[in-house]
């Protein structure tokens, strides 16, 4: 079984690297550790868009005496252990604490409304780990063809335990600018009405970007509200701005994927982060405080029994770029070991950093991306 969930992380990674998740002939099983966005609620889903967010469908919290909490489900796939936690909702919002409905919804109006998006706010934020990540919220309009996904527990006989049957399919040309429709027959399999409020995510420049949440399951077709349409309704629902959820600073694995995580500590208000090494899509984007020194370490982990081909791999370098208004300065650090690499400099004033933990192994080699011109 271990052997299986390490060729699905190779397999993962090499879809990443190659910019998408390529769409499979048949629906595919992975297991929901590759999927740390998503959270279930009584009766729908969720997907993590900040440490104490979460973003789904409106007519799945829209309801006295609905769902009042999330719950998150892994298992981890080198030791098998499982991981739970549930958080409840914060005692703010409407008539159901911690529920924040978008304004043009209409309740029961009818199935295929517009507007079907809601948030939940957590009464204490989660600490992004192994098995917590967030999705991040699209920047850009969506583009037809992109390939995206959700992991559920429907659609398959005989799952395993922290087993997921993969919804995955393309964006449809869709005409309307809020939602979009996807046609059961071009998806790997077909959702039903437990899996509301899913977050359809794409790999978009190597992150995890939400672009959809599933509002309306139907024989036929899915429909999901389209994130993008409602950015500025949910970074002023969340109290945030723009600027704060895009951060100034980005932390990712570039190369192979690794047992292992990155990690940074810095002025930002929710304290340090943590992304892991092997999951496609999850990296740290932060907003530091001005004058304060970001402290970064990068490591591979130990704890891989039977896992040979994740031990094989070593940190190449860290690859840190910042980007002024003069232009780009590169540095790189070289690891102090093959499995730790450190770095520790103040982010100037106005300025942006992206650094890459870049992974190798003897048998595939690293991958170096190039010099970083854009955040």
């Amino acid at each position: 079984m271990m052997d299986k969930y390490v060729a699905a992380a190779a397999a993962a990674s090499a879809c990443l690297l190659q910019g998408a998740f390529a769409q499979p002939a048949e629906p595919t099983i992975e297991p929901d550790y590759f999927y740390p966005w998503a959270v279930e609620m009584s009766g729908c889903h969720g997907v993590l868009i900040a440490p104490n967010w979460v973003l789904t469908a409106a007519h799945c919290i829209d309801s006295v005496g609905g769902p009042t909490s999330i719950t998150l489900k892994r298992r981890d796939v080198y030791s098998g252990a499982e991981f739970v936690k549930t958080i409840v909702f914060a005692q703010t919002g409407g008539a159901t604490p911690g529920v924040f409905t978008h304004p043009g919804w209409v309740k029961a109006a009818f199935a295929d409304g517009p507007n079907d998006i809601g948030l939940v706010k957590l009464v204490r934020p989660l600490q992004f780990d192994t098995y917590a990540q967030a999705a991040a919220l699209p920047a850009t309009k969506r583009q037809s063809g992109v390939v995206g996904a959700l992991a559920t527990r429907h659609g398959a006989d005989n799952l395993e335990p922290g087993e997921a049957t993969i919804y995955r399919a393309p964006i449809s040309p869709d005409v309307l600018e809020d939602r979009f429709k996807i046609a059961n027959a071009d998806a790997t399999t077909a959702l039903v009405e437990g899996d509301s409020g899913s977050g359809f995510v794409a790999i978009e420049g190597g992150r995890a970007v939400v672009r959809g949440v599933a509002a309306h399951v139907g024989a036929l077709s899915a429909t999901f509200t389209d994130v993008f349409h409602h950015r500025d309704w949910i970074i002023e629902t969340m109290g945030e701005d723009a600027a704060y959820l895009d951060g100034d600073t980005r932390l990712r694995r570039t190369g192979p994927a690794a047992r292992g995580f990155i990690n940074i500590l810095c002025g930002d208000k929710n304290g340090s982060h943590t992304a892991p090494l092997d999951i496609p899509g999850a990296e740290i984007r932060t907003k530091c405080e001005p004058g304060t020194k970001q402290a970064v370490v990068c490591v591979i982990t130990h704890d891989m029994a039977g896992a040979t081909i994740a031990r094989e791999r070593t940190i190449r370098r860290l690859r840190v770029s910042t980007i002024t208004r003069r232009g780009v300065s590169r540095e790189d650090v070289a690891p102090a070991h093959p499995r730790v690499a450190a770095y520790h400099k103040t982010l100037p004033d106005g300025a942006r950093r992206i650094i890459d933990c870049v992974t190798q192994s003897p048998a595939l080699g690293g991958v170096e991306p190039p010099v970083a011109t854009e955040f």
